[in-house]
C-alpha cells in the first residue's frame, strides 16, 4: 500500500511592511473621519444659510415693488420704494403714461415722503353699482382692482396708499391712522407728482369768460 503523508495547512502569512491596524490607529482614523464629516456638514449648512438669506433678500426687494392691473389688463400701476421714497408709474397697453413719480405727504405728525419702510400689501376686487340723476349715465357699474400698500415712516407712524385701477382710470388716496385723541392732522406739503414722458403732447383751450356760453 502507498502511504501518503499530508502536511497541515500553513498559517497565513503577513506582510511585515503593512501591519494590521491596531485599536489605537482605528480610533484615530475614526476621529479624523468624524472631523472631516463635521467640516463638510458645516460648509453645507453655511451654503444653505447664505442661500436662504439671498432668497429672503430677493423676496423683500420684490415685495417693495408691486404692480396692479385693470380688469382688462391694459392699464397698470407700478408701486416701488426707492431708498425709502414711495414712487409710482403708469402704463397703458405697454406704453408709458406716467414716468416714475413721487408720492407722500409731510404732516404735523411726521414726514411720509422719505425714510419709509414697507410693511405689507393687499389686493382686492371692487364691483359696485350706483345711480346718478345728473350725468350721462344714470346707472353706473364700477369695476376695478385695488392695491393697498402699508408702510411706516422713521418714527413708526403708519400710512397706507390705496390704488384703484379700472379699465380707463387710475385713482389713489393716502390713509393715515388716527393717533390718540387727535381727530385731524395738518398737511404741510404734498410730494405727489405726475411726471409725464418728455414726448407727451397736450391740448389746451382758451378759458371762457364767466356767465357766457350757456344761453
Amino acid at each position: 500500500n502507498l502511504l501518503m503523508a499530508m502536511a497541515p495547512p500553513a498559517p497565513p502569512t503577513t506582510n511585515s511592511s503593512c501591519p494590521l491596524p491596531t485599536p489605537l490607529v482605528r480610533r484615530i482614523t475614526q476621529q479624523i473621519q468624524k472631523k472631516i464629516t463635521n467640516h463638510i456638514n458645516y460648509i453645507n449648512m453655511k451654503k444653505q444659510i447664505l442661500l436662504l438669506c439671498s432668497v429672503l433678500a430677493s423676496t423683500f426687494a420684490i415685495a417693495q415693488q408691486t404692480t396692479i392691473y385693470s380688469p382688462d389688463s391694459m392699464l397698470c400701476v407700478d408701486f416701488n420704494l426707492k431708498n425709502g421714497m414711495p414712487v409710482y408709474s403708469v402704463k397703458y397697453d405697454g406704453k408709458t403714461m406716467l414716468d416714475e413719480s413721487p408720492l407722500g405727504l409731510t404732516t404735523n405728525i411726521g414726514d411720509f415722503t422719505k425714510g419709509m419702510k414697507f410693511v405689507k400689501s393687499n389686493t382686492a376686487k371692487v364691483d359696485k353699482e350706483y345711480t346718478m340723476n345728473r350725468s350721462k349715465f344714470s346707472k353706473i357699474n364700477y369695476k376695478a382692482n385695488e392695491l393697498i400698500v402699508s408702510m411706516v415712516n422713521g418714527r413708526r407712524h403708519p400710512m397706507e396708499i390705496c390704488f384703484r385701477v379700472s379699465n380707463n382710470d387710475v385713482a389713489f388716496q393716502y390713509r393715515i391712522a388716527k393717533r390718540g385723541e387727535t381727530g385731524s392732522i395738518r398737511i404741510m406739503s404734498e410730494a405727489t407728482g405726475f411726471d409725464f414722458p418728455t414726448h407727451t403732447t397736450t391740448f389746451l383751450t382758451p378759458q371762457s369768460d364767466p356767465m357766457i356760453g350757456w344761453k
